[in-house]
């Protein structure tokens, strides 16, 4: 796998680091955190890319909710993209990061029981 994560590192090419996420995440705790460094690494190259810190976020979730929020918060900040299938999911991206934040705000609530 370290080989399709250093290929992945260097790409530039959306679409192909996504489903590169998505074959790491097959790989259990260890895929999980070659996901989290692949996607931390593209989003700090491409701040603007909302669907890949959503995906980061996403496997975030459960070892850093903290970090999950801030990459979540950063897409409400994102600027919105002026063409392509990108601005007309602009919205969409910006309603998922709601939900995303909601699930983490119960998330804690229920921790927060728990103790």
């Amino acid at each position: 796998m370290n080989r399709l994560v250093a290929a992945a590192a260097k790409s530039d090419d959306a679409m192909a680091v996504l489903e590169i996420g998505q074959v790491l995440l097959r790989g259990g705790a260890v895929g999980l955190e070659e996901a989290q460094s692949m996607l931390s690494e593209f989003v700090s190259r491409q701040p603007d890319q909302v669907l890949h810190r959503r995906a980061l976020a996403t496997t975030l979730r459960a070892s850093d909710r903290q970090s999950a929020r801030r990459e979540l918060r950063a897409i409400f900040d994102a600027p919105r993209p002026t063409t392509g299938l990108l601005s007309s999911l602009y919205e969409s991206n910006r309603t998922a990061a709601s939900v995303a934040l909601f699930d983490i705000a119960f998330d804690d609530a229920e921790f927060a029981g728990e103790s």
